[in-house]
C-alpha cells in the first residue's frame, strides 16, 4: 500500500509539475506576442506618423538669399544631412526633376552637419543633375521658409506663390511612386490646384541645439 501511495503521490506532483510549467510557458509565449504586437505597432506608428508641416509664407520671402525662378516654378527641398528617411526623398526628387527639368531646383541643408560635403545625403543631392545645393548650416533660410522637417518640399510660381507645401513620399523613407509626387509634379508643370499640402516623413530638419 504505501509503494502504492508513493507512486500516486509521485504522479500527482508530477502532474502539477507539468502544469506549473505549462503555465509558464504559455505566460512567457503570451509576453513574446506582445512584445512582437507592441514592437510592430510602433512600427507602423513610426513610419505612418508625419513630422511637423512646414509655416511657410503664401509668398516667396523677400529676404531670402534664394532667386526665385522669374520663368519656371522653383522647387525647394529642404534637407537634414544625417536624416535617413531623407534618401527615399531625394530619390523622388531626382525623378522629379527629370519630369520637370525645365523648373529651378534647390536643395537646403540645414544643421550643423550641413557644412560636411561628404555628408552621404549631401553628396546623393549634389549629384543630381541641375539641382543647386544651398548650405545652411546657421538655419536661416530654413527659418526664412518655416521648415520644421527633413524632406519638406516648397514649390512657388514664377509670381512667387506657393503652390505645394509637404512631403513626396509616402511614409519616412517610403520608396516609389504616390500620390503627394503626383501633387508636386502636377504644381511644377501648373496642372494642379491653386494650392496642395501634403504630410511629410522626416526627423526634425534642425538639430537639437537649434542649429
Amino acid at each position: 500500500m504505501s509503494t502504492r501511495a508513493e507512486a500516486t503521490r509521485g504522479a500527482t506532483t508530477l502532474a502539477r509539475w507539468r502544469h506549473k510549467l505549462a503555465t509558464r510557458a504559455s505566460a512567457l509565449v503570451a509576453i513574446w506576442l506582445a512584445a512582437i504586437c507592441l514592437g510592430f505597432a510602433w512600427f507602423v506608428d513610426f513610419d505612418t506618423r508625419p513630422g511637423l508641416p512646414a509655416e511657410a509664407r503664401s509668398q516667396w520671402p523677400a529676404d531670402t538669399q534664394l532667386a526665385l525662378d522669374a520663368d519656371e516654378h522653383t522647387l525647394i527641398l529642404f534637407l537634414h544631412p544625417h536624416c535617413p528617411c531623407s534618401v527615399a526623398s531625394l530619390e523622388q526628387l531626382a525623378a522629379l526633376r527629370s519630369a520637370a527639368p525645365a523648373a529651378r531646383f534647390y536643395v537646403v541643408a540645414s544643421g550643423a552637419g550641413a557644412a560636411n560635403l561628404q555628408d552621404s545625403n549631401i553628396e546623393f543631392a549634389g549629384s543630381i543633375p541641375g539641382v543647386h545645393m544651398w548650405l545652411d548650416s546657421s538655419g536661416e533660410e530654413t527659418a526664412r521658409f518655416g521648415c520644421h522637417t527633413s524632406g519638406d518640399v516648397l514649390i512657388f510660381d514664377p509670381q512667387g506663390r506657393l503652390e505645394f507645401s509637404g512631403g513626396i513620399t509616402a511614409g519616412r523613407g517610403d520608396r516609389g511612386p504616390n500620390l503627394a509626387c503626383e501633387s508636386a509634379l502636377s504644381a511644377l508643370r501648373n496642372q494642379g490646384s491653386p494650392f496642395v499640402s501634403a504630410p511629410v516623413f522626416g526627423c526634425p530638419v534642425r538639430d537639437a541645439d537649434g542649429r
